[in-house]
């Protein structure tokens, strides 16, 4: 006896949702809080997800008290120690 089953085709999967990020991303060179004030005046401020602020020559336990006081979530990250000569731009 052979039993055939007609197996019913699984509609495919729905795409996952889409959200488009807006970010900035800053070579600060020194923050102070009047970078913020010019940071928080830009016009793509409110429609920004995340800012990247860079600055050398710090390390992860840098946290300036006025991105801290402004309320933002703050991660910080810091790159490899390096003893090779320091080059100005």
């Amino acid at each position: 006896m052979l039993i055939i089953t007609k197996t019913k085709k699984k509609p495919p999967l729905p795409p996952p949702p889409v959200r488009a990020l807006h970010g900035l991303t800053l070579n600060i060179r020194g923050m102070t809080p009047a970078k913020l004030v010019s940071i928080q005046g830009l016009p793509v401020f409110s429609s920004l997800d995340y800012i990247i602020l860079i600055e050398h020559q710090r390390t992860a336990n840098f946290r300036p008290d006025e991105i801290i006081k402004s309320g933002c979530d703050f991660h910080a990250v810091s790159g490899t120690v390096t003893t090779l000569p320091q080059r100005g731009y």
